[in-house]
């Protein structure tokens, strides 16, 4: 589906009476709700510092539980003053080209403040469930999909990608969507040029901006199996941003059942997705594991990780083109070589994802103290590691705490 194809809605999401604005949103954007007998449900999934999340289901006479949920919409609203952090063409724009490749629901509407988009049936995942093998290979099986279908940069886009409507974009529109996509490092120089200039901060201003150079010097030249430096990437792998899909449950309800062997998995939030190393998405996501709360005991082990990467890289070369399989096998035999070298270059990436964040939050300047204290720690991580500097013993205990357990077998 073309940008220029989605529905506009001329209405904005009024925070101060929501139930009231998002059905205006939801009957203007699906008209036969409004007609259809059943009552309209909206449930409140998340508020957080970049988005309010809302599930609506339409309750229609006769239909089952299961075909409710299937059938419902997510209303996504964006956060005030986030612009900073996010840019929301930006995400539009690779909303829409994941959608095309059948990676991301359908977009439904767009209006001022939000978007409209189909649900994707199954279980939020939690920090708890990410040890579980069964949920982390469902999660690296599908990161192995996303970056072996999606474009690299500098790729000549085809035509074959198609939308779930079966609709066909031209050659031309596609590849310009994907030629505005920009890389990891001008995210991290927007945002790092988006730091106010204030005498407190004008300084740490200068320093990030110096070390996103550092990092691009040390870090740019970085090859993907297939020798592609840069791929689309989804950048934000937190586990509130994997959903665990009904069909890896035993039980009736994907909230009720247990995870099962055969566990699939769906990536959603895709405001910060840009060309990046394929490497930093397998940094980011196992930076991801100690949460919120920086808990390093949660910091999958390097015999985890290893089992992590090779079943992205089985389902990469399982669902690669044949010109991308073929350069993989050129220089690699096997997918224990392959394994190794994903393995070091995670290594290597392991401290971007800390300036990566510690840039964001002081782009979006948040008033959490929480948040801030959760910035500083992620900047820590790459000063830590990269050979920089701590602030205190307690941020060097920690560090060396969150090392000890990454080289951890």
């Amino acid at each position: 589906m073309a940008q220029s194809s989605i529905h506009k809605i001329d209405l904005l999401y009024d925070r101060n009476n929501s139930d009231a604005s998002a059905t205006r949103l939801l009957y203007t954007a699906l008209p036969e709700w409004e007609l259809e007998e059943g009552e309209l449900e909206i449930k409140t999934f998340t508020q957080g510092i970049t988005n309010i999340m809302m599930q609506a289901k339409k309750s229609r006479p006769g239909a089952t539980d299961a075909q409710i949920e299937a059938q419902s919409v997510i209303v996504r609203v964006f956060g005030e003053g986030t612009e900073k952090l996010v840019d929301r063409e930006r995400e539009l724009t690779n909303h829409t080209i994941f959608a095309d490749y059948g990676l991301a629901p359908e977009i439904l509407a767009q209006f001022k403040n939000g978007l409209i988009y189909r649900f994707t049936p199954g279980k939020p995942c939690q920090r708890e469930d990410l040890p579980h093998k069964s949920i982390y290979t469902g999660i690296a099986r599908t990161l192995g999909q996303w970056h072996a279908v999606l474009p690299s940069k500098g790729d000549r886009v085809g035509d074959e990608a198609s939308d779930a409507t079966g609709e066909r974009q031209t050659k031309s529109d596609r590849a310009a969507m994907v030629e505005s996509i920009p890389s990891i490092w001008a995210v991290m120089r927007s945002w790092g040029n988006n730091i106010p200039d204030s005498p407190q901060r004008k300084e740490l201003k200068r320093v990030l901006l110096g070390e996103v150079e550092r990092a691009e010097r040390e870090f740019g030249e970085i090859r993907g199996l297939d020798q592609q430096k840069l791929i689309l990437a989804h950048c934000d792998l937190l586990p509130g941003n994997v959903i665990i899909l009904p069909s890896s449950f035993d039980g009736a309800s994907p909230s009720r059942g247990s995870p099962s062997a055969s566990a699939r998995a769906a990536l959603i939030d895709y405001e910060l997705s840009c060309f990046a190393p394929p490497a930093f998405d397998l940094a980011l996501h196992f930076s991801e594991w100690p949460g919120f709360e920086l808990d390093y005991s949660f910091l999958p082990s390097q015999n985890t990780r290893r089992a992590f990467i090779r079943a992205y890289v089985e389902s990469y070369l399982e669902h690669a083109s044949v010109a991308r399989k073929t350069r993989v096998e050129a220089d690699f035999n096997s997918v224990d070589l392959c394994v190794e070298f994903l393995m070091k270059q995670v290594d290597r990436l392991r401290g971007l994802p800390g300036l990566w964040w510690a840039l964001g939050i002081q782009a979006h300047d948040p008033d959490d103290e929480k948040v801030k204290e959760f910035g500083k720690g992620r900047l820590e991580e790459w000063w830590g590691i990269e050979g920089g500097k701590c602030e205190g013993d307690r941020s060097s205990l920690k560090i060396r705490e969150r090392e000890d357990r990454w080289w951890k077998e």
